[in-house]
């Protein structure tokens, strides 16, 4: 408009019409300007607004699976492991409380389950019969570093007075029988035998335990063709293998316990493992195959399943 009345300039009041329509332009220039940074100013907000929600979202989801579902949890199964230790079933106890960690007293809890426990398998096996299944010591038996020592089970396989032989139900460990090459290889001088009464026995067992551990005699020879004993001597461990006589005696070819299970990699499977005789000589070992049958041609350097026995007197336990 104000172009069109100058195009016509003094003609009647067309200069003043034009002014006024320039000064109404430029009002309404100013009020798009003022909408449009008022509608900019807006989406900011929004935007803003949105990130702002998404995060308190986030923030809420976090704190409730991270925060309020967990204590909610921890606070189930410290109850459960409560009923648990009322009803005297302390291997569930202990489960449940070593996950807890600092929740409430879960810590002072966990030490009092563990020594509950403790004398609950003491009175076991003070107890114990030919062929029951008890527990003494802790081990670690797996590869797997978090889950670190679990109790040993053992098989009660003789009783004499206050004395018992355990076999342990598993191979708890693999280890060869000799650590060098020999030409004639005897328990007596083994590396197993060090190994079973120093390192194992010092992991295994406490002060109290291994004081409960009866120091016996254990015949070392080796056993040749049509069962020939050579090299024969008496010596005195606290810890052993089984020889082929004992075997014999104790498991049976139709034993279940005979073939020993093995736990490595998160999985159980049939073992090898190893007997205190050697044969041909002392330069191979014998021992339990996978199947449960006797084997007289093992590598003394090779690592066989070691199912550690040791006689138990029930008087000294603590």
């Amino acid at each position: 408009a104000a172009r069109q009345f100058e195009q016509v300039p003094g003609f009647e009041d067309a200069n003043e019409r034009r002014q006024q329509c320039l000064v109404k332009a430029e009002e309404i220039k100013c009020r798009e300007q003022a909408l449009k940074k008022r509608k900019k100013k807006i989406l900011i907000i929004l935007v803003f607004a949105t990130i702002f929600s998404i995060i308190m979202i986030f923030v809420a989801f976090y704190f409730y699976f991270r925060v309020v579902i967990p204590r909610r949890d921890n606070q189930w199964n410290y109850e459960w492991a409560m009923e648990a230790m009322e009803s005297e079933n302390y291997d569930k106890a202990v489960s449940i409380l070593e996950k807890l960690e600092k929740y409430k007293d879960s810590e002072k809890q966990l030490e009092l389950a563990v020594e509950k426990r403790k004398e609950k398998r003491m009175k076991e096996l003070r107890k114990a019969e030919i062929g029951d299944s008890v527990y003494f010591g802790e081990y670690k038996e797996d590869t797997v570093i978090e889950k670190g020592k679990e109790q040993i089970e053992w098989l009660v396989l003789d009783k004499k007075e206050n004395k018992v032989l355990l076999l342990s139900k598993y191979c708890l460990d693999e280890q060869p029988f000799c650590d060098t090459e020999s030409e004639s290889a005897v328990w007596k001088d083994s590396y197993i035998r060090t190994w079973l009464n120093e390192t194992f026995l010092e992991e295994a067992f406490d002060e109290e335990e291994r004081k409960a551990i009866s120091k016996e005699k254990v015949l070392s020879y080796i056993l040749n063709f049509r069962n020939f004993k050579e090299n024969t001597k008496n010596v005195k461990d606290k810890v052993f293998l089984l020889d082929v006589a004992e075997v014999e005696k104790y498991l049976t070819k139709d034993s279940e316990n005979r073939a020993a299970l093995d736990y490595e990699n998160d999985d159980w499977d049939f073992s090898d493992w190893m007997l205190r005789n050697t044969s041909s000589y002392g330069m191979r070992l014998i021992y339990i195959d996978s199947f449960g049958d006797l084997n007289s041609y093992g590598h003394l350097t090779s690592t066989y399943g070691v199912r550690p026995a040791l006689w138990l007197n029930l008087d000294k336990l603590p």
